[in-house]
């Protein structure tokens, strides 16, 4: 008796485990990545209800379908949501390399250039710290979808 019941309410709360919370932070025009059995594709999203997710094809793949296309993720077949921004960024290393590779190469040419054209120290100055700033920003900014929507399957959706 205390099986049955327990194996009952273990079938009942399968669903509510494998729901993830971060369904509900996705919003209307966020891009989103689509990671299927078959592959992965790249989507932007038109509308989050409360059960499923409709979002427009950014490009034409085998797994997903023609680009432009509306496919509909439902909530039950979605396993996993990740956040790029919740997640530690692995290569942090890589980004101040990346940052004093670009100071060095791009902003000191820049103000070396700067300063012999025009013969002023600040001018020169000036621009090799900008350089520096921007270099620093590009490298710090995560580039592509900030989320990443593990599902079994989609299907096709009207808009």
């Amino acid at each position: 008796m205390h099986a049955r019941l327990l194996c009952a309410l273990l079938l009942f709360t399968i669903s509510a485990a494998a729901d993830p919370g971060l369904f509900d932070t996705i919003h209307p025009k966020q891009t989103i990545v689509l990671v299927l059995p078959d592959g992965t594709c790249d989507a932007k999203v038109v509308e989050n209800k409360v059960d499923h997710l409709t979002a427009r094809l950014k490009n034409t793949t085998g797994p997903c379908g023609k680009r432009n296309t509306f496919v509909r993720v439902l909530r039950s077949d979605v396993h996993d949501v990740f956040d790029r921004q919740l997640t530690p960024h692995p290569d942090a290393p890589g980004a101040v390399r990346c940052a004093l590779i670009g100071m060095t190469i791009a902003a000191t040419t820049g103000g070396l250039y700067v300063g012999e054209r025009f013969e002023t120290q600040a001018g020169a100055l000036a621009v090799m710290a900008a350089g520096g700033v921007a270099g620093a920003l590009l490298c710090r900014i995560p580039h592509g979808p900030r989320y990443r929507v593990v599902a079994d399957r989609i299907i096709p959706a009207q808009p």
